[in-house]
């Protein structure tokens, strides 16, 4: 019976001892995990005011971190020794400019300033292929816009002057947007449907047309009825400069209709074409005209 009350007893003491030291673990652990969390800060300096991210635990360690001098004249609130919590906001008041002791000789003057400024931050281009567009146009379907940068940096100052600069904190306010641009990637169909049907065709040309007809009043003294190529002149025919369009070559002209390159004209050099029409009147009446050629396969 003693023996069964000792045992009983011992375990008690045991499942006692052991919620201790799990109680006393896990305060120590919320502990460190508040003491040793990353917290945000508000320095207010000068009258600037900025976010600083520290693992420091008082306010001494994140102004030195900061590389923040303070003098013996200057107020800090709540005290160099307060415990940092989130979001505390520390105000450092200066009295007086610190000065250093250079040398004996020598007493320059030094002064620290801290400055915020806001800068742009440029878009970036970014080019997508697309299918719907006639290949290599371009079209801008997302503006593209900048962001902002809060950038707050230290200036230490010697008789006026500017000797050191650091960069103390950054953060970006807007993040820029993009402009997305698409490229067409879509080839031409090369297809042009007539009244006298459907063609596929290699190339266009814009060219200036003229009109003769095989008789004498167009082509004396070479009025013997036939092309360059030997072939009999007349409606279908045109001449051309062999250089542009090679001869034998099937061309076809809306308003004309399908045409073959066939002859060539002492005045009929670089982008232009002279129609064969059977009578002087249909030559005369079609006069001068731009026109589009399609070189056919």
């Amino acid at each position: 019976m003693e023996r069964g009350f000792r045992a009983g007893k011992g375990k008690a003491v045991i499942i006692l001892w052991t919620a201790i030291m799990g109680l006393a673990v896990g305060l120590l652990l919320a502990v460190a995990s508040y003491y040793f969390k990353e917290k945000q800060v508000v320095i207010d300096l000068d009258g600037i005011t900025f976010a600083y991210q520290t693992y420091g635990r008082n306010v001494a360690e994140v102004l030195a971190e900061i590389g923040i001098f303070i003098g013996k004249s200057d107020l800090v609130i709540p005290g160099l020794e307060a415990k940092i919590a989130e979001a505390m906001n520390i105000e450092i008041v200066r009295n007086q400019v610190d000065t250093v002791l250079e040398n004996v000789e020598q007493q320059p003057l030094v002064e620290t300033k801290y400055v915020t400024d806001l800068v742009k931050i440029p878009f970036q281009e970014v080019k997508e292929p697309s299918d719907q567009l006639a290949d290599g146009q371009e079209k801008v379907v997302v503006l593209g816009k900048e962001g902002l940068i809060q950038k707050t940096r230290k200036l230490i100052y010697q008789d006026g002057e500017l000797t050191k600069e650091y960069l103390i904190v950054e953060k970006v306010m807007t993040e820029p947007t993009d402009q997305v641009i698409l490229v067409g990637r879509k080839k031409p169909s090369n297809l042009i449907t007539t009244g006298h049907g459907t063609y596929r065709y290699k190339e266009v040309k814009e060219m200036l047309a003229t009109a003769y007809y095989p008789g004498p009043e167009s082509t004396a003294p070479y009025d013997d009825g036939y092309t360059a190529i030997g072939l009999e002149a007349g409606f279908g025919i045109i001449a051309v400069d062999p250089t542009v369009i090679p001869l034998r070559s099937k061309v076809y002209i809306p308003g004309y209709g399908v045409a073959l390159a066939g002859d060539v004209g002492g005045a009929i050099k670089g982008n232009r074409v002279d129609l064969c029409y059977e009578t002087l009147e249909e030559a005369i009446n079609f006069g001068r005209q731009w026109v589009q050629v399609y070189i056919l396969e």
